[in-house]
């Protein structure tokens, strides 16, 4: 799921009020910070393990996603959680365009999602995850890579 940043019309500052709001949306991530060596990625997670399987899709991700122009311009955080904040409580993964970040939930939680939703629940939760890396970040490089507004969910979704 992509929370979507609307961009201000030109001269026109962001409502301080708008601003708040997206930052409050943000919740805490526990865990250590492991920074992706090569990459400008950050990835907050509970163990060393979990973290370098993420970089490593990361790599990959975004050698691809350059391919179709979609190039990361600043660094992003991803981070491992148990639980999303409201209103993405139901969902598996989101982008944070407030702080650059993305939240996602840890392969145990997003198995036990898959198993109370019924979705995706033909995939292995570790292809799922990895997936799940590679949809986020995608909404991460379509933001920064400065493409027009969306006007619906299915444009957002698309690139994703």
């Amino acid at each position: 799921m992509f929370f979507h940043c609307p961009t201000p019309a030109r001269n026109q500052p962001i409502p301080l009020a708008a601003a708040v709001l997206a930052l409050a949306l943000v919740s805490p991530a526990s865990g250590e910070t492991f920074k992706c060596a090569g990459l400008e990625v950050s990835v907050v997670a509970e163990d060393r393990a979990l973290a370098n399987r993420i970089c490593s899709v990361a790599a990959t991700a975004l050698d691809r996603l350059s391919q179709c122009a979609l190039r990361q311009t600043r660094p992003f955080d991803i981070r491992v959680s148990q639980t999303l904040p409201s209103p993405f409580n139901g969902c598996f993964g989101v982008y944070h365009c407030a702080d650059n970040s993305v939240e996602v939930l840890d392969p145990a939680a997003l198995s036990r999602a898959v198993e109370a939703t019924g979705d995706f629940a033909q995939l292995p939760t570790d292809v799922l995850f990895d997936s799940l890396i590679v949809h986020e970040i995608s909404h991460v490089l379509t933001d920064q890579s400065g493409l027009s507004d969306p006007r619906t969910s299915a444009e957002i979704e698309y690139i994703a």
